[in-house]
């Protein structure tokens, strides 16, 4: 589901299934009615502003609601389907980053945020931001040995295809693997805030440097623009 006419014509021209909400406010419960109870797994695709992000969280409800599965994808800010399709961007790879960007946007905990991360990057050690927080992430080796033994008990199922690495993935992306992460994951804040580099200014007469920064709180606090001297 996306906003406009040409965005679902440009993933129409990519052999992908679009619908055209109209608007980012407009929820298309009339179509997704017609289509309820197929087996559909919908993805909301709206455009990945402030107001897109909004509507994306409340189709996702919506569409649960009706007893649908859904997933939201998530683009890069600024960016929409017709420009992505003039500049060739639109590809399996480019989709798959954006679902990942997706279920990092709807994580509800730092864990879950973590997690998400975690199936996608295999990093033992990592900074993430959470509700305008910074937090240091840490994964036990441990994790591994576990996921690898379910793996190894995995039922044979005919594909050949299937090697450990595709087994120890299925085995991390299922419901068990997602408890184990949750297990041997230790999550500590770092920051109560979240600095955003903006820019370097030079003052060459003074021959003076700053480096200015957004930085949003974690108390709820009206996000600031600083400078620091450096």
């Amino acid at each position: 589901v996306v906003e406009g006419i040409f965005h679902a014509i440009a993933l129409h021209h990519k052999d992908i299934k679009a619908a055209a909400a109209l608007s980012c406010v407009n929820f298309p419960d009339a179509f997704i009615e017609q289509h309820k109870g197929k087996r559909i797994r919908w993805t909301i695709a709206l455009d990945g502003d402030k107001a897109g992000k909004k509507y994306a969280k409340a189709h996702m409800r919506n569409l649960h609601a009706m007893g649908e599965k859904c997933e939201v994808l998530l683009l890069p800010g600024g960016q929409d389907w017709d420009d992505l399709y003039r500049a060739g961007k639109i590809t399996k790879r480019f989709i798959d980053y954006c679902l990942y960007n997706g279920r990092l946007f709807l994580s509800e905990t730092v864990n879950e945020k973590a997690y998400h991360y975690y199936a996608r990057k295999r990093s033992r050690r990592f900074i993430l931001d959470f509700d305008n927080m910074l937090f240091s992430i840490k994964v036990d080796a441990k994790l591994d040995k576990e996921l690898y033994a379910i793996a190894a008990n995995t039922e044979d199922d005919g594909d050949e295809n299937k090697d450990d690495i595709a087994l120890f993935e299925l085995a991390l992306l299922s419901p068990r693997g997602k408890d184990l992460f949750y297990s041997f994951c230790d999550v500590d804040k770092a920051c109560s805030v979240v600095p955003e580099f903006l820019y370097m200014e030079y003052d060459e007469v003074m021959d003076e440097q700053f480096y200015v920064f957004k930085v949003r709180y974690g108390n709820g606090s009206k996000e600031k623009i600083i400078s620091l001297e450096g």
